[in-house]
């Protein structure tokens, strides 16, 4: 889930001199997301190819995972989770995007949305990034959202057509409601949430960005303005809220937390209260915002009268760090709280904060519909 836009994972284990059995040790001992499959998370994934559902048009409640060819020449994977409330009517999607250096697997582990989906029906999508290293073990992967983050950014991927193209398969298979097609990630994931609103808001009614560090997505033009809602921790260090010349550099003080020596990778970002507003002028949305929601440390507030009809809502949780609302740290802290990858973990993001969740994220989404 953490930012780092201008080195990627593979040379920072060149920098450390291990090579892929040095980094695949790594990841082992972080407990970290990258080292969990999906099957020690659901037993029942299945996997196809292609066009192996072409003619079925419904598929069989649980996680299932596909491949695809994208227009930038790559063989990539999505995961989709098919709810229990199943049915032939029409299903909302929402695409659930991980952070730098997670996987797919990661974001249906931390995130809680595919117990939501099982409550309201919807479809979940869960997109995986570029790795560094072709190795499927290590699926250390990361979005091209423009100026961040690593390989994905360094191999100019497209991840934009990525993301039609996996919309496009999933419409073979499965019966979606086109007009209800939503977007949230976090981090680097929320930062290509953002991108994928500039550049394909024909696509996704609406947007959930969480936490994506405060940098600009180049020449972004949306052909629409996209209802948004973004949530951020008042205590996140990472994609730090209050802007900062060093902002990032997290996954690398939590290698030195075990024991290495890594130099920090950092950048500068803007904070995130004037990065919303700047977002909220390009949705051409009213001055004054309005007090839309308090529980706990959580605050938010909305903008509304944007141009064709959009809102942005802000919420601010004091008491959030770099993590997912009311979400699940690392596997690591399930297996072993005390044990020094879960609360070196925990010290570098910051704490969870349960004042927001998964449904608040649906419950906004699930009120816009495209034009």
């Amino acid at each position: 889930m953490l930012p780092y836009p201008k080195r990627p994972f593979s040379k920072l284990c060149q920098s450390l001199l291990m090579g892929l059995y040095g980094c695949l040790l790594i990841v082992a001992l972080m407990g970290c997301e990258a080292a969990w499959k999906i099957d020690p998370l659901n037993e029942n994934v299945s996997q196809s190819g292609a066009n192996s559902f072409d003619e079925q048009r419904d598929l069989a409640p649980g996680t299932h995972r596909f491949t695809l060819n994208t227009p930038d020449g790559r063989e990539r994977l999505y995961d989709v989770y098919v709810p229990v409330s199943t049915g032939a009517e029409e299903k909302p999607v929402v695409f659930n995007l991980h952070g730098g250096g997670g996987s797919a697997e990661a974001a249906a582990y931390k995130t809680g949305m595919n117990t939501v989906a099982d409550g309201h029906g919807f479809l979940v999508v869960y997109p995986q990034g570029i790795a560094g290293t072709s190795n499927p073990n290590m699926p250390v992967a990361t979005w091209n959202a423009g100026e961040c983050c690593g390989p994905a950014v360094e191999q100019d991927v497209d991840d934009v057509g990525y993301m039609r193209q996996v919309l496009m398969d999933l419409e073979s298979r499965v019966s979606i409601d086109a007009q209800r097609v939503y977007i949230t990630g976090i981090s680097n994931g929320a930062l290509m949430t953002y991108r994928l609103a500039c550049e394909a808001a024909d696509l996704f009614a609406a947007i959930a960005p969480v936490a994506p560090p405060g940098l600009d997505i180049p020449d972004c033009a949306p052909s629409r303005a996209v209802p948004t809602l973004h949530i951020h921790g008042t205590l996140d260090g990472c994609a730090d809220f209050f802007g900062s010349d060093a902002c990032g550099g997290c996954f690398q003080e939590y290698l030195n937390a075990l024991g290495w020596d890594v130099d920090p990778v950092t950048y500068a970002c803007e904070s995130i209260p004037e990065y919303v507003e700047s977002w909220r002028d390009q949705q051409g949305c009213a001055d004054e915002a309005e007090a839309t929601y308090r529980q706990g440390t959580a605050t938010c507030s909305t903008w509304s009268s944007c141009a064709d009809g959009g809102e942005v809502t802000f919420c601010a949780d004091t008491d959030m760090g770099h993590t997912w609302p009311s979400g699940k740290y690392v596997p690591a802290c399930a297996n072993n709280p005390d044990g020094i990858a879960c609360t070196a973990w925990m010290d570098v993001v910051g704490p969870l904060s349960k004042a927001m969740g998964p449904e608040d994220i649906w419950a906004f989404l699930s009120q816009h519909f495209l034009p």
